[in-house]
């Protein structure tokens, strides 16, 4: 259900001086009500995890363990990778060694990061963490940004057992805060739940079918709830039935004025289910910027489709359109590596490796199909009669030589001077 909490203002975000927070949303509740909304929503969780799937591509080939819960990098830029589909944005715990060094890389869930206020130089070098910000019981925990050329000053102020390491917060955009990806079409991302919550209803309650049941006044309670529960058991599927009892002075002998029903029927219209249903879905895939087609697959033109091709080609854009997160995240953990306390991942190149190789990668897969068929060809007694056809085609001034040369080329695979060679400088017949 959309709140005031998705009323975000990135440039100005009301400032709580009880907590010393900037709020994230209205009512400091944006993460959690995001997640809510896309997770109820069929076109925006499926949109995120595409996006997630792609983020995070192949993982890295050097994986190594980076904390104490045995979280491997891959572990946690997969984690990353959701938050960002979730937030556009996600928050990660650095611990030190008393050398300064970086000893552990932890993920934290981006919902409980929040900024602290300005120093007096304007710049924020303070963040939050709280795993409920609206529990009062809940403590409120302060770390200091992450930043390397800071660490050794401020542990010297603690000491190594009391500094409790920094937080790293990403800034994939301007702003305190990232909107999601899903923002422009939140109110169409929380129709397709509504939408979907208001059939369910329809169908589990019986509503369509609701009946107004007329009687006279009972006697006593006992007799009346017998009724009611009797009547209730046969209405609907499982005695889900929805009916109203109302009870009536009725003067009258016969069985058909003392009990009577009223049927009232829902005028749904199904056809502007399906419109209003199918521009949420559009809306929210819109907003997320992922190739609909890689979404819904369940018509003719889709991956058993003529346009198979199509979908790889989308799937190449996809992975174009989340270059960027890939490389970010690449310059963050390189900067990781390079301060880590272990020797072998301040030497190890940190890259995450793609889904698909781009282009590329069709490209090889076209040129081996072609490859094959050049080979089978050239073995073959058609394509032994096929060279001879064009060798006597140039012979008589169908094809002109340069052209049957280059017709050899693309066909059978051979180069210029081998083609050049295997039609040789045939005589024109006169005429």
């Amino acid at each position: 259900m959309i709140s005031s909490s998705t009323n975000i203002a990135n440039g100005k975000p009301s400032f709580d001086k009880r907590k010393g927070i900037f709020n994230f949303g209205e009512d400091n509740n944006y993460p959690n009500e995001v997640k809510s909304i896309i997770d109820n929503s069929v076109s925006a969780s499926a949109c995120v995890a595409l996006l997630g799937k792609f983020i995070k591509g192949k993982g890295v080939d050097s994986d190594f363990f980076v904390n104490k819960d045995n979280d491997s990098v891959n572990d946690v830029i997969a984690k990353i990778s959701n938050d960002v589909s979730y937030f556009n944005g996600f928050a990660l715990h650095i611990g030190y060694n008393e050398l300064g060094l970086i000893s552990s890389i932890k993920h934290i869930p981006f919902g409980w990061v929040r900024w602290g206020k300005d120093d007096v130089n304007g710049y924020k070098s303070k963040l939050k963490l709280s795993k409920n910000w609206h529990d009062k019981k809940e403590p409120i925990s302060e770390f200091d940004v992450y930043n390397p050329n800071n660490v050794l000053s401020q542990i010297s102020k603690v000491g190594i057992d009391d500094f409790k390491g920094q937080i790293f917060y990403s800034n994939l955009e301007s702003g305190i805060y990232p909107m999601s990806l899903v923002h422009p079409a939140i109110k169409d991302a929380d129709s397709e739940f509504k939408s979907s919550k208001f059939k369910n209803n329809l169908l589990n309650k019986g509503f369509l079918n609701n009946l107004i049941v007329v009687t006279k006044k009972f006697e006593s309670q006992r007799q009346k709830d017998a009724f009611q529960s009797n009547f209730k058991s046969q209405l609907g599927v499982d005695g889900q039935g929805v009916f109203n009892h109302i009870e009536a002075d009725l003067d009258s002998d016969e069985l058909d004025k003392e009990i009577f029903f009223k049927e009232v029927n829902t005028n749904v219209n199904d056809k502007l289910f399906e419109y209003t249903d199918r521009k949420a879905s559009e809306n929210v895939i819109k907003a997320f910027g992922v190739p609909p087609a890689l979404i819904d697959t369940s018509n003719s033109s889709g991956i058993f489709g003529n346009s198979g091709e199509l979908i790889k080609q989308m799937r190449i854009f996809l992975q174009e359109k989340t270059e960027h997160y890939r490389m970010y995240i690449d310059r963050v953990f390189s900067d990781f590596y390079k301060n880590s306390s272990s020797e072998v991942m301040r030497s190890t190149d940190f890259e995450i490796q793609k889904l698909i190789e781009d282009s590329t990668e069709l490209i090889v897969e076209v040129d081996d199909k072609v490859a094959n068929a050049q080979a089978a060809l050239k073995g073959s007694v058609g394509g032994v009669q096929a060279l001879l056809q064009i060798q006597q085609s140039v012979s008589t001034g169908t094809t002109d030589l340069n052209a049957a040369i280059e017709i050899v080329k693309n066909i059978y695979g051979y180069d210029s001077e081998t083609a050049r060679k295997m039609l040789g400088t045939p005589k024109l017949i006169e005429e």
